[in-house]
């Protein structure tokens, strides 16, 4: 697998993962009221969903994160050929993606 969708599917991952755990636990919660939840119960449970996925995507972003500085730091040919994809498609959209997620 390329790095670029190596790191494009990481970063995407990470948002499936919390929206899949907001809806989760939306109808959960929903189906235990018995009735629509409140602007402000709906909002509760989305922050707790995001809470509950974000340290196991971090680690997983991590990982990923130390995979693209080592691409930067090879020598010869091998750094010629990702060190402009390792920079920018990994290290600063990996950041962006742990920022906002």
């Amino acid at each position: 697998m390329s790095l670029g969708a190596l790191d494009f599917g990481v970063i995407i991952d990470g948002a499936v993962v919390i929206v899949e755990n907001c809806v989760r636990r939306l109808a959960h919660a929903q189906e235990q009221q018995g009735r629509l939840l409140t602007r402000h119960e709906r909002f509760h449970e989305v922050f707790t969903a995001s809470k509950e996925a974000r340290r196991a995507l971090l680690f997983g972003q991590l990982i990923i994160h130390g995979r693209v500085l080592a691409h930067l730091r090879a020598d010869g040919g091998g750094r010629q050929n990702v060190s402009s994809m390792a920079f920018t498609g990994g290290s600063l959209a990996l950041v962006g993606a742990m920022i906002l997620s």
